[in-house]
């Protein structure tokens, strides 16, 4: 079953590339979204050989409608510590290989928090200083790629989180060597929690179109939040289930600005009867 509004699931990577996709199948979506790694703090990257690799990608082409990669959540290119910098770098080149060895056109990035820059500047200046931190990684991993677009998602937190005030992303977008390459990931709890109210969804969506612009907004993460607005607080819920609400967020996903884009739920799977269910009662919105 393919459900509307273009419903997709994060699938859990547990022992090849394959299993994510057979997991997809059970789930009933054609969008899926997966890590790298086995978990997401995990340094092992998942092994697959030439026939696996084949296999995948013929799948892929037949069975699904989109399948995106997200990186490992500890990678930080918007740290003032060199050898993080250096560390993010070759990590998120090794991702961005394995994508494209996968025929997986996007990897959703955070942009990082700007910790490790100098102390005596104020976290605007530090801010300023991560964002051109992130941006020279991003230049330098981009540079000699053709076929992976990276996904840059909002984040939730305040302080020197980048990423979690729109505003950030102007900036970033400044400081580009390749936008082209570079568009945006838009997670609806993350912006919830850092103090977006999506109930005011002209004003929302006003916002969205003068930051990142809306034609530059391939995947959406549909989650609901456990978190009031404004706690800067991470936790995700199931559309509905959650204090965004099932009228705002049935509202949202009917608006013209996001009805056509790939929509990826990220909470813990419950069985696949549960599950489907769920689906199909989102589906029904």
């Amino acid at each position: 079953m393919i459900y509307n509004h273009k419903l997709g699931l994060h699938i859990r990577t547990k022992d090849s590339i394959n299993q994510v996709l057979d997991d997809a199948l059970l789930y009933n979506v054609a969008y899926a979204q997966f890590f790298l790694t086995q978990t997401h703090r995990d340094s092992k990257y998942i092994k697959f050989s030439k026939e696996e690799q084949e296999l995948f990608i013929q799948r892929k082409r037949e069975l699904f409608s989109g399948i995106f990669v997200h990186s490992s959540y500890w990678i930080n290119p918007a740290s003032g510590k060199k050898s993080t910098q250096e560390v993010s770098r070759k990590l998120l080149k090794q991702e961005i290989n394995l994508a494209e060895r996968l025929e997986i056109p996007y990897i959703v990035l955070h942009s990082g928090s700007a910790t490790w820059h100098q102390p005596e500047l104020s976290p605007e200046e530090n801010k300023l200083l991560g964002i051109k931190t992130l941006c020279s990684t991003l230049n330098a991993v981009l540079k000699d790629t053709t076929n992976v677009q990276i996904l840059l998602e909002n984040t939730a937190h305040g302080n020197l989180c980048l990423g979690s005030d729109f505003q950030d992303f102007v900036l970033i977008k400044e400081f580009l060597d390749y936008p082209e390459k570079v568009a945006f990931c838009l997670d609806f709890s993350h912006a919830f929690s850092f103090g977006y109210n999506l109930e005011k969804e002209a004003e929302f969506t006003d916002i969205l179109e003068k930051t990142i612009g809306l034609t530059n907004l391939k995947l959406i993460h549909f989650n609901d939040s456990l978190e009031p607005m404004g706690s800067q607080k991470d936790r995700h819920a199931i559309p509905g289930e959650g204090l965004i609400g099932a009228p705002v967020l049935q509202s949202l996903i009917k608006n013209p600005a996001f009805s056509d884009i790939p929509k990826i739920i990220e909470v813990p799977l419950p069985e696949p009867e549960i599950m489907n269910i769920t689906l199909r009662n989102i589906s029904a919105w």
